[in-house]
C-alpha cells in the first residue's frame, strides 16, 4: 500500500509535467520520470502475481501423477 501511494504520486507529477511543465522541464526529467513510471508498474504487476500464488495448478499435477 504504501509503494501504490508513493507510484500514485509520481504518476501525478508526471502528469503535471505533461500539463504544464514541458516547458520548464528538459526533455531527460520527462524520460526518467517515464521511467520511473514503467518500472513502479512492472514491481506492482509482479508483487501482485506473489499475493495470489497459482496453487491449483500443483494440486492437479499431484492428482494426475497418483
Amino acid at each position: 500500500m504504501i509503494f501504490f501511494l508513493g507510484y500514485a504520486s509520481i504518476v501525478s507529477l508526471q502528469k503535471m509535467l505533461d500539463n504544464t511543465g514541458h516547458t520548464f522541464f528538459s526533455l531527460t526529467v520527462q524520460i526518467y520520470f517515464n521511467y520511473i513510471e514503467k518500472a513502479g508498474f512492472i514491481v506492482l504487476f509482479t508483487q501482485e502475481i506473489n499475493l495470489h500464488p497459482k496453487t491449483d495448478v500443483k494440486t492437479s499435477f499431484d492428482k494426475q501423477n497418483f
